[in-house]
């Protein structure tokens, strides 16, 4: 399961930057781009650093949800900011 962690978070950031090519070229894009390598890099180091033993304090668990969640919860927030798009856009046309 650890192994898990480590190579998801790896796979996250190669899925988010090899198809870079056919994405759009607009500014949200490349942000948007950026916080999913971050979110994958961010898991990795956790994964590592949860491998090592070393908590931070966080305790297994805590370390365990740092490795995992990252990307859960900015795929969470961008579902919510498109939702609040879509509201908006749908609002206008009435």
């Amino acid at each position: 399961m650890n192994t898990v962690f480590v190579v998801v978070g790896l796979l996250t950031s190669a899925g988010a930057v090899l198809p870079r090519g056919v994405w759009p070229r607009r500014r949200v894009t490349s942000v948007g781009l950026v916080f999913v390598v971050v979110c994958g890099v961010f898991g990795s180091a956790a994964s590592v650093l949860y491998l090592s033993g070393s908590y931070l304090g966080l305790g297994p668990g805590g370390m365990e949800h740092l490795a995992f969640d990252p990307l859960t919860v900015w795929t969470t927030v961008l579902g919510l900011v498109l939702l609040g798009r879509w509201l908006v856009a749908r609002r206008h046309v009435r």
